[in-house]
This record gives C-alpha cells, structure tokens and sequence, in this order.
C-alpha cells in the first residue's frame, strides 16, 4: 500500500521509528542484563532466573558486607569490600628530615610487634613531592617481597628501615648501653681475677665510658666515643644494666 502511494506513508515512518527506538531499547537491556551475568537469548526462550550471581571484579576476600538481609540493591550503593592481598603494598611515613634521602629503588626491611622472627622486605616504588600538612610527613610508597606478606592484614602497622646507602660506623648491641645521669655509657672491662683460689667465680674491674649515641638498627646501636679505647679493649656487650646496678650499690668502678 504504501509502494501504491495509499496514503500510509506517514503511518509507515512512524511505526517504524517506534520499530528502531524499541529494538534500540531492547539491546540496552539486553547489555544490563549481561552486565549481571544473564545471558538474553535464553531468556527468548522462557528460561526465567529469580537469583542473580555477584561477581566479584577482582580477586580477594571480604573485609566488610556494608548491606543487611532484605535490603535492596542500589547502583550507587556498595554492597561489600574486597581487598586483594595478592599484591601488598605498605605506605610509610618519612620526617621531613630525612624525606631528602628517600628515593625509588631503595631496599626496606619491615617488623611487625610482637613478631619479631618475622622479617619482610620490600622496594621503594614512589614518594610524594608534598608534605602531609598535618605532621609534616612525606609518604613513600612501598611493595613487599615476601610470600608471607600475603598474610598481612590491611591496615597493620609496621616499623620500616630504609637502606639509604653504606657507611661504616662503630657500633655496639643496645644491652651494652646504659643511661644515667643524662648522659650514656657503655663499659669498658679491665680486668678478670679470682679473689678464691677455690672458688672458680671471677671478679670483674669496670671503666664507665662516656659515648654519644647514633642509629640504631636491628639491635645495634651507633656510638662515638669522646675519647679513644685501646684497640683490644674488651667491653660488656650484655647486662650492663646489672654492672650499672651493681655501681649503684657500692661497688667500685673507675670513671672516663
């Protein structure tokens, strides 16, 4: 009719514009539905779901459900969080005196407290150009390398050291340091001797000697010394807070 010029051209051009705009909506639908993991063609073919799976876009575990039984979904609303432990990575707060020193590439040895045993290590992978206003921080970003970190939880603290570059020191564990007076010691051991010749005990001669403290790193502690020890002086590496102890007490001991 329309080819015979019987006046339904314009019913034509309407209907099939209704025909375009409704196959137009149908294949928007059909890509939300995807969306949700329905596949439309089965549904041409009255297979009905009255459940939806809730795929996950990454791999992980469920840290927190932010939704309850019975309350609907919103796109605008977050169902869960999922955090991805397979690729852990640690921000770390750098002083402002030391931020010049920070930089990609370094190597970092992280502890946790109360897993001592445990060391974890890492990379620098970035650091901030600005400093967090607050406390004055720069926040350098960090991976870690070890298999075991997958285990660490988001959120944990750690204490970190970074390996700025190499510098040979004299240092000493921190048991051999002890302070007092405001100022710190370490002790110089004089001599051994038996005041019995039966008893296999030995009584010990001590020196206190002024140091000033450095860095510490893993148990050992930096000192200066203000002035030198002979070079087979032998000092207390542990329990000088007993010798210490002991000083207080009565005990004699020669000051330097």
């Amino acid at each position: 009719m329309n080819d015979q010029n019987a006046g339904t051209g314009k019913v034509f051009q309407q209907a099939q514009a209704t025909y375009l705009s409704e196959q137009a909506r149908l294949s928007s639908l059909a890509k939300q539905l995807q969306q949700i993991h329905i596949n439309a063609a089965r549904l041409d073919k009255g297979s009905i779901k009255t459940q939806i799976p809730v795929l996950s876009p990454i791999y992980g575990q469920v840290a927190h459900i932010l939704i309850t039984l019975g309350s609907s979904a919103d796109l605008n609303k977050s169902l869960m969080e999922i955090i991805d432990n397979t690729a852990i990575y640690c921000d770390l707060k750098i002083f402002e005196k030391d931020a010049p020193l920070i930089r990609s590439g370094q190597n970092v040895s992280y502890g946790l407290s109360g897993q001592e045993r445990y060391v974890y290590t890492g990379t620098i992978r970035s650091v901030n150009s600005t400093y967090e206003t607050e406390n004055r921080v720069v926040i350098a970003h960090a991976s870690i390398n070890n298999e075991v970190g997958s285990r660490l939880i988001a959120g944990t603290y750690v204490t970190a050291s970074i390996q700025v570059g190499n510098k040979s020191v004299s240092a000493v564990p921190a048991d051999a340091i002890v302070n007092t007076e405001g100022k710190d010691f370490i002790y110089q051991i004089l001599s051994n001797y038996q005041t019995d010749p039966d008893s296999k005990a030995l009584e010990m001669k001590f020196r206190r000697v002024e140091v000033i403290i450095g860095l510490s790193d893993m148990g050992y502690v930096e000192i200066k010394l203000l002035k030198p020890l002979p070079d087979d002086a032998k000092i207390v590496v542990k329990g000088a807070r007993y010798v210490l102890a002991q000083s207080q007490a009565g005990q004699s001991e020669d000051d330097e």
